[in-house]
């Protein structure tokens, strides 16, 4: 079936609170495609209709409301112009906290039974009982919980440099604007420290969010990009 073809037929199965946001606008982005191509490739396996939709619509939900965000929060003006520091580092926690907010109404971020990271594919893992959470993220740094430390990602030589390019980003940033902490390897740190790093991260990249990783006495801190929901099997 070609492409022409598959948004009609699934747009007879999206609810009716979804109306506004009509196929054509969705199968016109990249985004769009990969969630379309994902509820029929899910029929075809034998879901049925309803759990197909719902996928999709969750998926839709997620896109709208990062678009949203972006156009809101994702300003170059915020990043550059902002003369003090730690007033941009509270107008990033505030952003993240929307972000992450989102990701936990629609799909359950924080709440998954597991979570993995596939570092050769740059890719976090969050298990539920009834569905796989995919997303793209980078590795911003690791805050070690006993020591009260935080390691920025791009000093870290087990992380491979491909997903460290966020972390890089940050301390292109500190280079440009002379902010030591983003510029240092390793300094003292509380937890708090450390979302901010990441909340940072977040905005200078325009990632969809952040999470942290509970790794022993370590906490990993990644940006992730868009999510993608699946049925578990």
């Amino acid at each position: 079936m070609r492409w022409a073809e598959e948004p009609n037929q699934v747009a007879a199965l999206l609810p009716h609170h979804l109306a506004p946001y009509n196929l054509r606008r969705i199968a016109t982005s990249a985004s769009g495609l990969t969630m379309l191509s994902g509820v029929l490739r899910s029929n075809r396996r034998g879901f049925n209709h309803a759990e197909a939709v719902e996928i999709l619509s969750t998926n839709i939900q997620i896109s709208l409301c990062m678009s949203i965000f972006n156009k809101l929060f994702h300003r170059k003006e915020d990043a550059r112009e902002t003369a003090d520091f730690e007033t941009f580092l509270g107008n990033c926690m505030n952003g993240l906290r929307l972000q992450n907010q989102t990701h936990q109404d629609t799909w359950g971020l924080g709440k998954a039974e597991r979570w993995d990271f596939a570092q050769d594919a740059g890719e976090l893992i969050f298990t539920f009982s009834d569905r796989i959470v995919h997303a793209p993220a980078q590795i911003i740094g690791s805050f070690n919980c006993q020591a009260g430390s935080w390691l920025w990602a791009w000093a870290n030589s087990t992380i491979v440099d491909s997903i460290k390019r966020d972390a890089l980003k940050v301390r292109e940033y500190g280079e440009q604007h002379d902010i030591k902490k983003l510029t240092t390897a390793k300094w003292r740190a509380t937890e708090a420290d450390c979302w901010q790093m990441a909340a940072l991260a977040s905005r200078l990249c325009n990632a969809n969010g952040a999470y942290r990783g509970p790794a022993g006495a370590t906490f990993v801190f990644f940006t992730f990009g868009e999510a993608q929901i699946s049925k578990k099997t």
